[in-house]
């Protein structure tokens, strides 16, 4: 299945709901889905808004990169014009509508949205109030995709609280949510429960082992001018206002000396931590320390080495960090607010929010209980085991949209013949004509690619798209193209065209009729994309370039691709060769298709007696639709003979004539 993902940013941009949507994205790719993920080019959020400083641009995110199976597509952030960014997001989106718009916003991937869409089963939307969930939305439904979201939802919080959101995800075929308490709150606000998934979120353990811990223990302590005896309590995430650290500073300070504790502050600054920490006096400075953006394994050391995790937060949809601090056998202590409560259980401590004196008792409490700390630690570990592995949260957020496909997406279908009406009317040309119309009718998605004559014969390969009874992209082809002397099947125009093609219908499978003039690369396209293929076998062209299976002399040929240089030695086209290779070409290509049909017993015999697999072809035969003939009346009694077809020298118009100038006039 593919599954395109839309977020704000993406590792190694750091953030929990970036961290969610990279693990999870490659969880499915493992599993087996085709997995894409559309991001903007930016590391820090304040980027956003703004470029950087150049003292700070220190990272280039290119525009394409594989992430372990993961295809990441970076589209460049647009930045707002001040008086649209005043007048109509802030004011009368925000202020009067209240519709979160402040962006970021990319315009290029705004442009690209609707391709990209196209070519999924199902558009994974990540992270409100971010405006991609939107637009993302939309053309999903423009182009009949079935649409999940997880929306990382931090309830009570002003960007969150909107008509706008909680109207999208009602709108949305799934919810995923990361815990029980995001799942109860959005269902009290009328999100249908039937439509909420709990996954929860996860961390892999055995990326949380030390490496050299004793090593950082001791270049941290003399980096920063600690004791062998004092005993750390951790912070770790963005430094935002709503992350409660002004709460943590405070309880902090009411510590008692005799427990010789640092306080470590880990990762992204923002401008209101800048100012809040310069306003710190510098004694404090010495004891609250800002270690800024910490590597993975610094991270990892970290945990190890803190007495104690402390998450203060006003608004969190989880909390990824109690996970990472259990994976290091660390105790947490929480805010009262958000999810945070029930994922912690009886794996740590629960603080009232913004109470300073109750976080620095329950600090206290538990540096100095060294049993219960223990304990808690260990309970928590034992809960991660069990409930927050990747693979479970994989596994459940799979079931949640598997069953979509299903049912709000149509089976996609790419008709390919080298002619197709009404611009030609041969027998193969109205069979794929005919077949594609009772497609659609029976409501498949259907598109065709074929060849249209053009009396210009200076191979360009023009393409023109029509869009009439059925959706067409026709490559001018010429009569030189399709003459039975030429024989450059390798035509790589025509298979980039071709490419394009499936790239932008992604067809669940594509049929062929006749690939003369054409190119049978486009068969191998299919084939590196995993795109199922059938061939309908209308005639000799596989096997006889003269499409007739008559030597000169009129003999009917029963091998065909064997007794070509009694034909014929030499064809033209790209470069001479031998007319046996023709066939042996063709033949090699034809034999990468997955299905092929004969509307013939004699048909699927000569091909299956040229090398084509007998057990992939199928007799399925002609049809007519009887009731074109129902009124059909004559109107006279002179006996009539009519003839339609081709008028060539294999269709025996010259037998039928002298066998009428053989009956007698009587």
């Amino acid at each position: 299945m593919k599954v395109l993902h839309l977020i704000q940013r993406y590792p190694p941009a750091v953030g929990g709901s970036e961290t969610w949507c990279r693990e999870l994205c490659q969880s499915l790719a493992a599993a087996g889905d085709e997995v894409k993920v559309l991001t903007l080019d930016v590391i820090e959020e304040e980027e956003f808004w703004r470029d950087p400083p150049v003292d700070q641009s220190t990272i280039r995110l290119g525009r394409l990169a594989w992430d372990n199976r993961v295809l990441v597509r970076r589209y460049k952030r647009s930045l707002p014009v001040y008086t649209l960014y005043h007048s109509l997001l802030k004011v009368v989106l925000d202020r009067w509508l209240r519709i979160y718009f402040y962006g970021p916003h990319s315009i290029e991937m705004y442009g690209r949205l609707l391709s990209e869409v196209r070519a999924a089963d199902v558009v994974y939307l990540h992270t409100l109030p971010f405006p991609h969930n939107f637009f993302g939305y939309l053309a999903a439904r423009l182009c009949r995709r079935p649409v999940v979201i997880t929306p990382h939802f931090h309830p009570e919080h002003p960007f969150y609280e909107r008509w706008s959101n909680y109207s999208l995800l009602k709108r949305c075929d799934a919810v995923i949510v990361i815990s029980e308490y995001e799942r109860d709150y959005l269902a009290g606000k009328g999100i249908d429960a039937a439509r909420i998934v709990t996954t929860g979120t996860g961390v892999h353990v055995e990326e949380y082992r030390p490496t050299d811990l004793a090593r950082f223990r001791a270049g941290l302590l003399r980096a920063h001018g600690l004791s062998e005896q004092t005993r750390p309590v951790l912070f770790l995430g963005r430094k935002l206002e709503y992350k409660g650290i002004a709460t943590l500073v405070e309880a902090f300070k009411r510590m008692p000396r005799h427990l010789d504790t640092a306080l470590l502050l880990a990762g992204p600054s923002s401008p209101w931590f800048d100012d809040f920490y310069r306003s710190l006096p510098t004694p404090d400075r010495a004891r609250i320390i800002d270690l800024g953006v910490v590597s993975h394994p610094d991270k990892v050391h970290l945990l190890h080495l803190a007495d104690a995790l402390v998450l203060p937060s006003r608004f969190e949809a989880f909390g990824i960090v109690i996970l990472e601090a259990w994976a290091c056998g660390t105790p947490v202590i929480v805010a009262s607010t958000g999810a945070m409560p029930s994922v912690v259980s009886d794996g740590g401590l629960v603080f009232e929010y913004g109470n300073a004196a109750d976080l620095a008792g329950k600090m206290e409490r538990l540096l100095e209980d060294a049993e219960l700390a223990s304990g808690m630690a260990r309970r928590g570990h034992e809960r991660l085991l069990e409930r927050y592995t990747w693979e479970k949260i994989a596994t459940a957020a799979r079931k949640a949209y598997l069953p979509l496909r299903a049912k709000a997406r149509q089976l996609r279908v790419l008709i390919c013949s080298n002619l197709f009406p009404p611009h030609t009317s041969g027998g193969a040309e109205i069979v794929a004509h005919k077949e594609a119309l009772v497609l659609k009718d029976l409501g498949v998605d259907v598109q065709v690619f074929c060849g249209r004559l053009d009396g210009n014969a200076d191979h360009s390969y023009r393409v023109r798209r029509e869009n009439g009874e059925l959706k067409k992209t026709c490559v001018s082809v010429s009569l030189a193209d399709i003459s039975g002397d030429w024989w450059n099947f390798r035509n790589d125009t025509i298979r980039q065209r071709f490419a394009s093609v499936l790239d932008r219908f992604a067809p669940d499978v594509v049929h062929f009729h006749n690939l003369v003039g054409l190119s049978v690369k486009m068969i191998d396209e299919c084939e590196g994309r995993g795109i199922p293929t059938v061939l309908t076998l209308h005639d000799y062209w596989g096997i006889c370039f003269k499409n007739t299976m008559l030597k000169n002399d009129g003999a009917l040929c029963t091998r065909g691709g064997f007794d070509c240089l009694d034909c014929k030695t030499t064809l033209i086209g790209e470069s001479s060769a031998p007319s046996p290779v023709r066939n042996s070409h063709l033949l090699l290509s034809l034999g990468k298709v997955d299905r092929f049909v004969a509307p013939s017993q004699y048909l699927a015999d000569r091909y299956a007696a040229n090398g084509i697999p007998r057990d992939r072809i199928s007799l399925i035969r002609y049809g007519i639709d009887f009731e074109r003939f129902t009124d059909v009346r004559r109107e006279h009694e002179r006996f009539t003979l009519g003839f339609i077809g081709y008028l060539g020298k294999h269709k025996g118009l010259d037998v039928l004539l002298r066998a009428l100038s053989l009956i007698p006039d009587s």
